[in-house]
C-alpha cells in the first residue's frame, strides 16, 4: 500500500518546491479515508482542502432542482481537484463523491495558500494544470457547435432558394387550372419557413444546452 508520504513525495507539484517546502508540505498533510457512496465534500460547502486521490475513485456531480443528478467529471489516482475555490475563496460548486472506497490526500488550505503566495514553479503547475482541464471540457462542445451550425447553414439556403421561387411564380403570373395563383410555392416557402423555424428553435435549444454544458464544465474545471 501506497504511503502518503510516498504519494505526495511522487506528486508532480512537489518536484517543484524546494526542500523546505516540501517538508512543510510533508508535515501539514492528512490522510482521509473515505468509503464508496461517501460525500467527499457537498456543493455549498466552505473548502478546507485541497484533495488528492491515493487510491479509489471519485466522481464530481450536480444535482438539479427535479433531483436529477449529472455526472460532470471523474477523480482519479494521482488527480487533484478543489484548487479553484481555494484560490478563489469561494465554495464548492459540485458535489465529490467517492465511487470506490478511496484513500485522500489532504493538503489544509492555510498550506495550499502558503504554496500558492510563496512559489512561482508551483503557480505555474495551477496554471497549465487549469489550462489543460478548461480545454479538455471546452473542445467537445465546440465540435458540436460547428457541426450544427454548419447544418442550420444549409437550411437556410434551402429558405433562400424557396423565396427566389416564390418572387419569379408571382410575377410570372403562374395559376392552377382553376384560374387562382398556384399555391406551390407558397407551400414550399410555407414548408421551408417551417423547417427554419423548427431548426432555428432546435439551433437555439441545442445553444442553450451547450452554454449550460460550456459553463457547468468550466466551472467543473475551476471547481
Amino acid at each position: 500500500m501506497k504511503s502518503l508520504e510516498t504519494h505526495l513525495r511522487d506528486t508532480e507539484w512537489m518536484g517543484c518546491l524546494g526542500p523546505e517546502l516540501a517538508a512543510y508540505v510533508q508535515a501539514q498533510a492528512i490522510e482521509r479515508h473515505v468509503p464508496a457512496g461517501s460525500f467527499v465534500y457537498s456543493r455549498g460547502m466552505e473548502p478546507e482542502f485541497w484533495i488528492g486521490v491515493i487510491e479509489g475513485l471519485l466522481l464530481m456531480c450536480r444535482n438539479s432542482q427535479a433531483g436529477r443528478t449529472t455526472a460532470v467529471a471523474s477523480v482519479h489516482c494521482g488527480d487533484w481537484i478543489g484548487e479553484a475555490s481555494l484560490l478563489f475563496l469561494k465554495q464548492r460548486q459540485f458535489d465529490l463523491v467517492a465511487v470506490r472506497a478511496s484513500r485522500l490526500a489532504c493538503i489544509p488550505r492555510a498550506t495550499f495558500r502558503h504554496l500558492y503566495e510563496t512559489s512561482i514553479p508551483f503557480n505555474h503547475y495551477l496554471v497549465l494544470k487549469l489550462g489543460k482541464r478548461v480545454g479538455q471540457f471546452a473542445r467537445p462542445n465546440a465540435d458540436a457547435s460547428r457541426q450544427n451550425s454548419a447544418l442550420l447553414h444549409g437550411v437556410r439556403r434551402l429558405a433562400r432558394f424557396a423565396r427566389r421561387r416564390s418572387g419569379r411564380n408571382h410575377s410570372n403570373g403562374s395559376r392552377a387550372i382553376d384560374g387562382s395563383i398556384a399555391p406551390t410555392c407558397q407551400q414550399g416557402i410555407a414548408c421551408a419557413c417551417g423547417i427554419e423555424g423548427h431548426m432555428h428553435r432546435t439551433r437555439r435549444r441545442e445553444n442553450s444546452r451547450y452554454r449550460a454544458s460550456a459553463s457547468t464544465h468550466i466551472v467543473a474545471a475551476l471547481d
